[in-house]
């Protein structure tokens, strides 16, 4: 029984990973940060014979490859897709998708991608009563 209870110890402790918090502003302003455009990143991660390698950091490297195909900062409007295997040994596979953002450098142009944006957020908040 004791060998019982100390398998199931080292196997709820192997199964624990580190929390991973997203670089995702929770409401960007849109005078801080550009949206850059969508990108996709892509990470893998396998167990062998119980020894996780590279799955406790999976959803970071999906996502500073998705914001590093940009050349951004940051990623909102995240999807986090994952997908397991099997064969031959069991493995995760996760996408992360969303919009890149980069910080705007002080003095840096408007481009006209973003001037409409602003334009159509402000039309909205009057139409709305600044709602």
């Amino acid at each position: 029984m004791r060998i019982a209870m100390i398998a199931l110890a080292l196997v709820l402790v192997g199964c624990m990973g580190t929390p991973y918090r997203l670089p995702i502003p929770a409401e960007y302003d849109h005078a801080v940060y550009r949206e850059v455009g969508f990108a996709e990143g892509v990470a893998t991660g396998r167990v062998v014979l119980y020894y996780p390698i590279g799955i406790n950091d999976v959803i970071e490297r999906a996502t500073k490859e998705a914001i590093a195909k940009n050349g951004g900062d940051a990623l909102a409007y995240v999807i986090v897709q994952q997908k397991y295997s099997l064969f031959p040994f069991f493995g995760i596979r996760v996408f992360a998708r969303g919009m890149v953002l980069r910080k705007i450098k002080p003095g840096e142009a408007e481009s006209d991608y973003d001037r409409g944006r602003r334009e159509e957020r402000e039309r909205l908040e009057l139409e709305h009563g600044g709602r």
